[in-house]
């Protein structure tokens, strides 16, 4: 339960079981030196490759004489171009006269590493004068048999060894070769067979996301399809096909270029409408439908697995269940699946979900990681955020269903987000917001505690950004599983109604936030008593509202209890005892005893500032309503700096179109017409309105500030005609949402009838002042400024001569 501070305004198998580990390979070959080669031939060879394009990706052409590759140009290949003139510039800038460059295409199976490499051998090998050799290491046993096969032809009388020197001794040689160890899984194979001299490149297709750092290999990883191109691989199946069916059908699919593969083939042998194999899609377990299975499918271009199910299950099956980091990995990646599939998942709260009881647990949970992405079950992206394909998930999920996994994940979820809630900065938890909104999601027919908590924190969450019907939604649906999971009497039930009635406040809903925030405090006080910081919040939040809503009196005497309570509890510099400083400093200013705000803003900012933090979007709240108060004492220049350096602390904290932003424009708009800069003070009134307008919705009492603001300084600016109806909207508003003798429906009436008495029409400009001044004088008195301000218009008003 956090409480409110107010801000001051100016105006997706098959299971394979066991590992496959690679030990003690028995026979060691020797690798016989490279023969002479003409130097003439050989300059010519390295000037073919030196010709190598790497910003252009060229045509298919012939190999040179001599290349081996089993597969065809793949007439469906689509995209890529970035990842090929990768590759070509890594085997290009490869050194001739040492180890020749290695460059490895990485990732998930069925993401088309082998597919990728044929690509580039039909367009690049042309190159490589020495030739293109292929050799598949998804047997280590048939190695030498593959190798052998890139040699030449008349050297059956040989024995097997003898043309296996024959190819090694060539592969050492300085002429540029390019060589494909197609499905090299283990460092130690490619350690034995690389060439260790001579002019060969090396390009490795691997699901193994990472290598030694003394390999000298560069490692790209290879990811699923941009969503252009995934439409585009459908439709070279079905070309009628729209884009919105297949831009559908990828995002189901994830974009896997095998899985779409399988659906164009399936879509294409079968002819069945796009929409109806959506449909199929969502209402099946998705990696049973027929299509994944590889049904519809002749054959596969690369001679792989067409069954996206077993392709996973090659990787999956590595992993040992009697090794202890592989366990640990099969925990974490079983946790992983509960996640929103396909989006990035920071690595640090995935590891938090093993919930490591030491420094040692933390590095072999790091481990157990690093094995998930060696094996190319997870990527680690740019960010260092780890991704599992949605696909696979699906597959995971399926193969074990893990009660504690899910356990673990909402708990740490739930963990995560309370703490980065009650820091009042929300920026890192919008990094991973889509996983509290799917977790929390996957709760709904659910009632148990787990549920209304995640219901909370996202709601809560969706408040601090300024999402308030996106946050309504989730406290709502919390409170109602709090009352049945906690009860309806319970502290963590009256933590909820308390946010749904700071909610409410929020979205200008008075009344029914009044009910909620009583009946929050009615519990609090009854089953924690008055030495709790739960009432003290409740305490807070209903004096916030009572100021919100004109009773100045109510919400002093709330307001007061609270500070009392929290300087008991929590002490003199805890934040929520600088919230109650904040509001009771705001109260005051409301009142006229700007010394005594002053008095209590500076308190509070000084906690906050050396709690919080200087960038801090509540310290800010304290700057912006010191700001406000040197605006009240006609200190313009003095109260300059402090709007634009509150300002410019919520754009970096809150972002752009939050509508505490919205208020601090406002102020700043302002505060310039109030300085006679009116031409600069308009767009700042405008971008407040639009925030606010768009976040809080047309009839929210901000909302109404803004255009009362706005339509004030366009009177000023003599522009009467578009003035009128934004001070008519304004007062439609405020006496709509907070009643006709509010504070603010005075200010609205006072405004547009000042308005009204520049175009002349002079006696209904009379009865709106006239009404304006009851208002102020029932609300502050005859000595308030604003009462004085009222009665002086009319005064003016009257020496018009009406």
């Amino acid at each position: 339960m956090t409480p409110a501070d107010q801000i001051g305004t100016l105006g997706d198998h098959s299971h394979v079981e066991g590992g496959i580990h690679f030990h003690n390979i028995q026979q060691i070959y020797r690798m016989s030196p490279p023969q002479p080669v003409d130097k003439v031939l050989l300059a010519e060879a390295r000037q073919r490759l030196e010709e190598m394009p790497v910003d252009d990706i060229p045509e298919p052409s012939s190999l040179p004489p001599g290349s081996r590759i089993p597969f065809g140009l793949n007439p469906l290949f689509v995209g890529r171009g970035d990842d090929l003139q990768w590759l070509a510039k890594v085997l290009k800038e490869g050194k001739t006269a040492a180890v020749g460059q290695i460059a490895a295409a990485t990732g998930l199976g069925g993401v088309g590493k082998t597919q990728l490499a044929v690509e580039f051998v039909h367009r690049y090998g042309q190159y490589f004068a020495g030739g293109v050799h292929w050799v598949s290491f998804a047997d280590p046993a048939a190695i030498p048999s593959e190798i052998v096969a890139c040699g030449l032809p008349g050297q059956g009388g040989l024995s097997l060894e003898q043309q296996l020197q024959l190819v090694l001794s060539a592969w050492q040689s300085p002429v540029p070769r390019l060589l494909v160890f197609d499905n090299c899984e283990e460092g130690e194979l490619l350690a034995q067979w690389r060439p260790k001299t001579g002019g060969s490149r090396v390009l490795v297709t691997s699901r193994k996301g990472s290598w030694d750092d003394t390999a000298g290999i560069a490692a790209r990883q290879i990811g699923v399809l941009s969503r252009v191109e995934s439409i585009a691989l459908l439709k070279k199946f079905r070309p009628t096909m729209n884009d919105n069916d297949a831009g559908a059908i990828a995002e189901e699919l994830g974009d896997l270029p095998l899985a779409l593969h399988l659906a164009g083939s399936f879509l294409k042998r079968y002819e069945v409408a796009p929409d109806d194999y959506l449909r199929q899609l969502l209402d099946r377990n998705l990696l049973d439908h027929p299509s994944l299975r590889g049904r519809g499918l002749k054959m596969s271009p690369t001679g792989h697995e067409t069954h996206v199910g077993r392709t996973f299950a090659l990787s999956y099956g590595r992993l040992a269940p009697k090794d202890r980091i592989d366990r640990l990995a099969i925990s974490l990646l079983n946790r992983a699946a509960c996640f929103a599939p396909g989006i990035p998942i920071p690595q640090a709260l995935l590891l938090k979900t093993l919930r490591p009881a030491d420094q040692n647990e933390a590095l072999d949970h790091m481990d157990a990681c690093n094995r998930l992405v060696d094996l190319g079950l997870l990527e680690r992206n740019a960010e260092d955020a780890l991704v599992l394909h949605r696909l696979l998930a699906h597959f995971v999920l399926t193969d074990a269903e893990d009660s504690e996994a899910l356990e673990a994940v909402e708990h740490t979820l739930i963990e995560e987000a309370r703490i980065i809630n009650d820091s009042g900065t929300p920026g890192p938890l919008i990094e991973w917001q889509a996983h509290l909104r799917w977790v929390t999601d996957k709760t709904k027919k659910r009632l148990d505690k787990q549920a209304a908590l995640l219901g909370h924190s996202l709601g809560f969450h969706l408040h601090t950004i300024g999402d308030y019907e996106g946050a309504k939604s989730y406290l709502e649906r919390a409170v109602e599983v709090g009352e049945i999971a906690f009860g309806l009497n319970h502290p963590s039930t009256a933590a909820v109604i308390n946010d749904l009635g700071y909610l409410l406040h929020s979205m200008g809903n008075y009344e029914n936030s009044k009910r909620l925030l009583e009946r929050a405090l009615a519990i609090c006080e009854k089953s924690l008593g008055s030495d709790s910081r739960d009432t003290a919040n409740c305490l807070n939040n209903l004096g916030h509202l009572l100021h919100s809503m004109g009773d100045y009196d109510s919400a002093r005497v709330y307001t007061k209890r609270a500070l009392v309570m929290r300087e008991r509890v929590l002490g003199t510099k805890h934040p929520d005892t600088a919230v109650s400083l904040n509001n009771l400093g705001g109260l005051l200013f409301s009142l006229g005893d700007d010394a005594g705000a002053k008095k209590y803003y500076e308190r509070a900012l000084a906690i906050r500032r050396n709690v919080l933090g200087p960038d801090h979007p509540h310290t800010a709240t304290s700057i912006n309503n010191l700001g406000g108060l040197l605006f009240s004492v006609d200190d313009y220049e003095g109260a300059r700096p402090y709007c634009e350096q509150a300002l410019e602390i919520y754009k970096k904290t809150l972002g752009p179109e939050h509508p505490t932003y919205a208020t601090s424009l406002n102020n700043l708009g302002a505060l310039l017409m109030q300085m006679g800069d009116l031409q600069d003070a308009r767009p700042y009134y405008e971008q407040g309105l639009k925030i606010r307008d768009k976040v809080l919705g047309p009839e929210h009492p901000d909302t109404a500030a803004s255009l009362n603001n706005l339509g004030r300084l366009l009177t000023l600016m003599g522009d009467y005609k578009g003035a009128k109806p934004l001070l008519e909207r304004a007062l439609a508003i405020w006496e709509n949402v907070l009643g006709p003798n509010h504070p603010s429906t005075a200010l609205a009436l006072n405004n547009l009838g000042m308005l009204l008495s520049s175009c002349g029409n002079h006696e209904d400009a009379r009865l709106l002042l006239q009404r304006a001044l009851a208002i102020y004088s029932e609300a502050f008195g005859p000595e308030r400024p604003e009462t004085k301000k009222v009665l002086k218009n009319l005064h003016d008003l009257e020496l018009s001569g009406t």
